[in-house]
């Protein structure tokens, strides 16, 4: 066996979560510079099909990271969002609600903005295989074999690090999207009026999600990003044909095929496991919020959670790391998640019930007119 190279600390995966977690430890400590190693398996900037739109939450944490607003990026602000159920409609009004970004560009931006900081990145390297053994973790990539006392898995929900955690979950663990990107007219409402459309009209006939609409600008042609998100909340629940529902609703006239991608979306519950001994994990791996899929913010948030459980692991010399699920629930992400997880068991549950759907509207109603998001 080749000589491994050591170090402290390795996160596997260059995305939100794992880059957020390097910064903050940088942050507590410049020594870190040295003593961890990013490993990403693809060469920034890498293609990603989620749709981009970091909310307050997520500006927040970046400006907490010294990364101020407006990112220096393309991008399409939201400022009014209209939820839909029927005729029902909810306006929610901020400045801005959320931010659009081509999310290849803004994955690219925060991994320069990592390098600049002093973080190595070690790009098109690939973890093929993880041992852990009682006093280091070992990896073997496509280039080297290495030795760290601790491991940040960002690597997504079909990463190595979740599937080691996790050999097999449950179906119902997973939402699912649909999306397309279309060329738009600056002229249109969705830029004029910056606003997005969330359509909650097929809970009725037993979709566990929405139909959205946003503006979504890509190398400098505006467009419109569309799809359908399904969050599966019932284990024996009948799967809706998301295709066919996208075809009945959408504006489009001819698309293809080829141009629809789909992708899987791990959940946040409660009762997730996101640790393992001198493993952690983040961002998607550790799950997201089931209400509206959103997965940017709260991989953000992970890192800053993340970067303190690593800085006591290597305080205290204890890297079990039974604490970290509690240090989620009971943080301002854990409270986040967990009220969006709350809200979609009610919503996708009870959704198609008339005087509940109501009730529901009406509290919406009241909720959007009282409540101001915080200008930035």
């Amino acid at each position: 066996m080749k000589h491994p190279i050591k170090t402290d600390l390795i996160i596997i995966g260059a995305g939100p979560a794992g880059l957020s977690t390097a910064m903050h430890l940088l942050k507590q400590d410049q020594s870190w510079k040295k003593r961890l190693i990013i490993f990403e398996k693809y060469k920034h900037p890498r293609k990603k099909i989620c749709g981009g739109g970091v909310t307050h939450f997520g500006l927040r944490i970046l400006q907490h990271l010294d990364i101020p607003y407006p990112l220096p990026l393309t991008n399409d602000i939201v400022n009014n969002i209209f939820l839909k159920y029927r005729r029902n409609i909810i306006h929610i009004r901020g400045n801005p609600l959320f931010v659009v970004y081509n999310r290849s560009d803004f994955d690219y931006f925060l991994a320069n903005e990592a390098k600049i900081r002093g973080l190595d990145i070690r790009e098109d390297e690939e973890v093929k295989d993880i041992e852990v053994f009682p006093d280091f973790v070992r990896l073997t990539t496509n280039k080297g074999i290495y030795e760290a006392e601790v491991i940040v898995g960002a690597d997504g929900h079909t990463g190595i690090t979740r599937c080691l955690l996790h050999e097999k979950e449950k179906k119902n663990k997973f939402a699912r999207t649909l999306k397309i990107w279309i060329p738009g007219l600056l002229s249109s409402p969705r830029f004029k009026d910056h606003s997005a459309v969330f359509d909650f009209s097929f809970i009725n006939s037993g979709l566990h999600g929405y139909l959205w609409d946003f503006p979504n600008t890509i190398e400098g042609t505006p467009g419109y990003n569309q799809g359908v998100y399904d969050a599966q909340w019932f284990k024996n629940g009948k799967r809706r044909n998301l295709k066919r529902i996208f075809e009945q609703e959408s504006n489009i006239a001819n698309f293809t095929e080829e141009n629809l991608k789909s992708s899987a979306i791990y959940k946040y519950h409660p009762s997730n496991s996101s640790s393992g001994f001198r493993i952690i994990l983040v961002g998607d791996a550790a799950g997201v919020d089931g209400l509206f899929g959103e997965g940017i913010g709260p991989a953000l948030w992970y890192g800053k959670i993340a970067s303190q459980s690593v800085v006591d692991a290597f305080k205290n010399g204890e890297y079990k790391f039974t604490r970290y699920k509690n240090k989620i629930f009971f943080s301002k992400l854990g409270r986040y998640l967990f009220i969006r997880w709350m809200l979609a068991n009610y919503v996708y549950r009870l959704g198609h019930i008339p005087i509940f759907s109501k009730l529901l509207w009406y509290i919406g109603q009241i909720l959007a007119w009282v409540w101001r998001p915080s200008r930035f």
